[in-house]
């Protein structure tokens, strides 16, 4: 998105400032324009993935899982294995 507005930005430039009325600067604008468009359908149809959005959330829960984990043992991270059953560290216990 960022690309999309300094590409317009530029060729708003070019209509304001004569001197910038080049065909390299024209050009280099027009690039941004397309290579912004391009990223953001690109990126729209990666959203619209039912694999890649399930990893990016997946990927996204793992972090806070981490963060978590690092915050609790005060800078120093436990490996907790769900598969052995370890209730320790739980903060619900009672």
């Amino acid at each position: 998105m960022a690309l999309n507005a300094t590409g317009w930005a530029g060729l708003l430039a070019c209509y304001f400032v004569p001197s910038l009325r080049i065909w390299p600067f024209a050009i280099f604008c027009l690039f941004l324009i397309g290579y912004g468009l391009l990223h953001d359908r690109q990126l729209a149809m990666a959203l619209n993935d039912k694999v890649y959005s399930w990893t990016m959330s997946l990927r996204c829960v793992l972090d806070e899982l981490r963060k978590v984990q690092e915050h609790n043992g005060a800078g120093r991270i436990e490996r907790v294995s769900v598969m052995e059953g370890s209730t320790k560290g739980n903060r619900f216990e009672g």
